[in-house]
């Protein structure tokens, strides 16, 4: 077991906030051994971008964060994780 984590801040402007919500991805080795840091993010943004800035993405039954879990934790299954796959992308406000 490694406890090493990376941080990124992105969310520095309203401006950005308003284009995109901040969130943040915690998951398994089994998504971060098939996945790179930026295909994480362009995956999000774009299961986000797709329910757009209309209320739906902060919904109450998760809306776009879960569906972006989901969809990452599909793709590492796709891409042959062998690994356990845990994924969970949170808001952050």
């Amino acid at each position: 077991v490694l406890n090493l984590s990376e941080v990124r801040e992105m969310c520095s402007s309203p401006a950005y906030e308003r284009i995109m919500p901040c969130f943040v991805v915690l998951a398994s080795d089994g998504l971060w051994d098939v996945v790179s840091n930026q295909e994480v993010i362009g995956i999000v943004e774009h299961v986000i971008r797709r329910y757009g800035l209309d209320g739906e993405v902060n919904g109450e039954d998760g809306g776009a964060f879960q569906e972006a879990a989901t969809v990452l934790t599909q793709e590492s299954y796709v891409r042959g994780s062998m690994d356990n796959i845990g994924v969970c992308v949170v808001a952050v406000t």
